[in-house]
């Protein structure tokens, strides 16, 4: 079975770089080992290389990215975040068809998996097994 991509949304701002490749490494090896997923996180790659680009670059990035994948894992772990950024990658993915699993441990502010936009529209995991499981079923007919 060919792999499929998953694009990773997850909080960035005031976030330290190693926190943010550890957190896509996580998840790169979790899919990676359990099912024919792969992460992109391009972002966090560039990161890594010391590239820095303009909001618009960003944005044009990530949404390009979205597109060419068949799913979009949004990686809610962080307390006390405020997930902008994310969210408006959910949106854009819900737009786009692209099915979307969040991954919100039971300690995140319970407000943000209530949002209009996420109700009955995205799954929500508390486990980060069961993402892999959520986004395996999500992204099968894709």
């Amino acid at each position: 079975m060919a792999s499929k991509f998953v694009y990773l949304a997850q909080h960035v701002e005031k976030q330290q770089v190693g926190v943010l490749i550890q957190n896509t490494m996580r998840w790169r090896e979790l899919l990676g080992k359990n099912f024919p997923i792969k992460v992109k996180a391009s972002y966090v790659d560039e990161i890594q290389r010391g590239a820095r680009q303009d909001a618009g670059q960003v944005f044009d990035g990530c949404a390009f990215e979205i597109e060419q994948c068949s799913g979009l894992l949004a990686d809610l772990s962080v307390p006390g975040a405020k997930y902008v950024g994310v969210l408006v990658e959910i949106g854009y993915a819900l737009a786009m068809g692209i099915p979307v699993v969040i991954f919100a441990p039971d300690r995140v502010n319970k407000e943000i998996v209530q949002r209009k936009m996420i109700t009955g529209r995205c799954e929500v995991v508390n486990i980060a097994a069961d993402a892999a499981y959520a986004l395996a079923r999500a992204m099968g007919s894709r």
